[in-house]
């Protein structure tokens, strides 16, 4: 079976528009959206995630959720982090919003009220981690740097998938 090329190169341009460049290890600038409509927890998890999250990194902290739906719909998340029970706008909304622009995006779900429904319907929606508060900052931390290696991984593989591609028609030409 002959590879896509076409859906892995739009697959590639996608990731491209995390910077506005090609990404490269070296230059990532992945972009992190945290949402939490309480703002005293907005502001406590904005600090410990500047301070503790290592590489280039754009982080934008909003409370309210409306105001994070209408960022999301123009912009490229790569991770999402987000409260699940807000006003207008609830964690699965902006998760779905946020892969519509970008099917790669990470996504943590943080609440303080866990349902069996809540729990299918992230599982459905492929959220990466679903924490509980009270938040445990170190593991929010190290769960954010898995998330960062794992996009890593995938411009990786599909950086080296297309390389393979070019060359195999570079040789198929000659």
């Amino acid at each position: 079976m002959k590879p896509d090329f076409d859906a892995l190169r739009n697959a590639y341009l996608n990731l491209s528009r995390m910077s506005g460049a090609t990404p490269t290890p070296s230059n990532p600038a992945m972009k992190l959206v945290l949402v939490e409509d309480d703002p005293a927890q907005a502001r406590l998890l904005a600090h410990v995630l500047r301070r503790d999250i290592v590489g280039d990194v754009e982080m934008s902290t909003f409370t309210d959720p409306s105001t994070a739906a209408e960022h999301i719909e123009h912009a490229w998340v790569d991770i999402l982090v987000t409260d699940l029970d807000m006003p207008g706008f609830n964690g699965l909304e902006l998760i779905e919003l946020a892969r519509k622009q970008n099917s790669w995006t990470q996504s943590l779900l943080l609440t303080a009220h866990s349902t069996a429904s809540s729990l299918v319907d992230a599982g459905d929606l492929g959220v990466t981690d679903y924490l509980l508060k009270p938040v445990d900052q170190q593991l929010l931390v190290r769960l954010i740097h898995q998330s960062l290696d794992r996009l890593e991984r995938w411009q990786e593989a599909l950086t080296g998938t297309l390389r393979r591609g070019r060359e195999q028609r570079h040789s198929c030409e000659e």
